[in-house]
């Protein structure tokens, strides 16, 4: 059990840094996996879009393409350079971030404490398509007395909704997260980063060998 969680944690840090997110998902995305193995970085999305009213999963990936960039100039000696700067400040945020990861059971409970344990285990539950269930906990935690646990169960629930094909409740749950946040103000707003969070999803099924659409 030990070891897989070890491999997981590679995995999930290598996915913070290749794919990118907010100064939220930065501090706790590297540092392992929370819930039923979900990654850090998908919980922390969501955390994101509640916090911070949206999913930034650019930031990171900047300096990801601009080595990339530089890496493919070929005879250019100071582009070279840049690169393989590039390719050293890369290698040192990896070991930062294995570093992090060996404080992981502390990172879960900071994490699982921005929109629940039940949240978290919503999130897993949906990752394995069981969507009913998944609905099951957002109804649950949509009723908590804490804001933040309450609007995750809001998304949770669109999140659900989208997933399974489900267009009105999608809307509707994406209308009152809108009524309760203080971030965002726009279902169209809140739409197009719930798109992000969806693209998040298929990408964590994929990690955990699963197909990204359910059958």
């Amino acid at each position: 059990m030990k070891r897989g969680l070890e491999i997981l944690v590679v995995l999930v840090c290598t996915y913070v840094i290749v794919t990118g997110c907010s100064s939220t998902s930065v501090e706790y995305g590297a540092k392992g996996a929370v819930g039923g193995a979900v990654s850090a970085s998908f919980v922390s999305a969501m955390t994101d879009l509640i916090v911070d009213g949206r999913v930034d999963t650019y930031r990171m990936s900047r300096a990801a393409a601009a080595g990339a960039v530089v890496g493919g100039t070929a005879g250019a000696m100071a582009g070279q350079a840049q690169y393989e700067q590039q390719k050293e400040q890369e290698v040192q945020a990896e070991k930062e971030a294995a570093r992090k990861s060996a404080q992981a059971d502390t990172s879960v409970q900071a994490l699982e404490a921005e929109i629940g344990k039940q949240n978290v285990q919503g999130i897993w539950e949906l990752v394995q398509c069981n969507h009913e269930e998944a609905y099951r906990i957002g109804l649950s935690t949509a009723r908590a007395d804490e804001k933040q646990i309450m609007e995750a169960g809001i998304i949770l629930q669109a999140l659900v909704d989208r997933d399974r094909g489900n267009t009105d409740g999608m809307d509707r749950a994406l209308q009152s997260f809108v009524e309760q946040s203080s971030e965002v103000d726009d279902v169209q707003t809140a739409k197009a980063e719930l798109e992000t969070l969806h693209g998040m999803l298929m990408d964590e099924r994929k990690v955990h060998g699963l197909a990204p659409a359910c059958q």
